[in-house]
């Protein structure tokens, strides 16, 4: 009597990461028995390793995209001012990029949630319920999972190269009037404020220079060293 055995995928499947539908093995013989173990074992490691690439990738996207986002703001803030720099449209979408991919990415995350609950109602009800309907059905919440990680990654590859653009036209901008101003010509070295001019250091005042005047007159003038007249003998006498 021929055995049969059945896969049902363990996680959800999403576009990025799909495990195969479940098939009928044939395993008259310990060959084949053993060959489908290897296929299952190697099927579900596999899916871990897939689902681990999509996390990683959904994280990955989310940390470059905030640190692009903070590159290209340092950039406009220490390099090339916002009132000198050209192109700004596509600085401008390489910001809105960002913002998207940031957003389409936590949203993926809110949406991943949503998808495990649905696959858990639908592993119950074909497991426990035996509603063979519920076996690998439709899980929207998945299918929107894979998209969003589409939408971010080509959302953060725009907006990458729009910022790689963006920075190399200004840097080469910014040489270009660099180079203008040194062959424009000689630097006038007098156009600065010239230093204010010294103020000599004066002598101390001098007296005043004496008048000279006429020797007659000098020789007019008595002496204090020399003694008035007496007065004549008769006056007192007489008196």
């Amino acid at each position: 009597m021929k055995r049969k055995k059945q896969v049902a995928a363990a996680d959800p499947p999403t576009p990025a990461c799909k495990p195969e539908t479940p098939m009928s093995v044939d395993t008259t013989d310990q060959d084949a028995d053993h060959a489908y173990e290897l296929y299952v074992e190697h099927q579900k490691q596999t899916w871990t390793d897939c689902q681990s690439a999509s996390d990683e990738f959904d994280k990955s996207v989310l940390t470059y995209s905030s640190a692009g986002l903070g590159v290209s703001l340092a950039f406009i803030k220490d390099i090339v001012p916002l009132a000198q720099a050209v192109v700004l449209p596509l600085l401008y979408g390489s910001w809105i990029a960002f913002g998207v991919a940031i957003l389409v990415t936590i949203g993926s995350y809110w949406l991943s949630i949503h998808a495990q609950r649905t696959h858990l109602e639908h592993l119950r009800k074909y497991y426990l319920d035996r509603q063979p309907e519920y076996l690998n059905a439709k899980n929207p919440a998945a299918s929107w999972v894979g998209a969003f990680r589409w939408i971010s990654g080509i959302c953060f590859l725009l907006a990458i190269a729009g910022t790689i653009v963006f920075s190399i036209l200004n840097v080469a901008e910014s040489k270009h009037m660099s180079d203008q101003k040194n062959t424009s010509g000689p630097i006038n070295l007098h156009e600065g404020r010239q230093p204010v001019s010294m103020t000599p250091l004066g002598k101390g005042r001098q007296p005043m220079a004496m008048t000279p005047v006429p020797t007659s007159a000098v020789q007019q003038q008595p002496t204090n060293a020399q003694a008035a007249p007496p007065p004549p003998a008769d006056q007192g006498q007489k008196k």
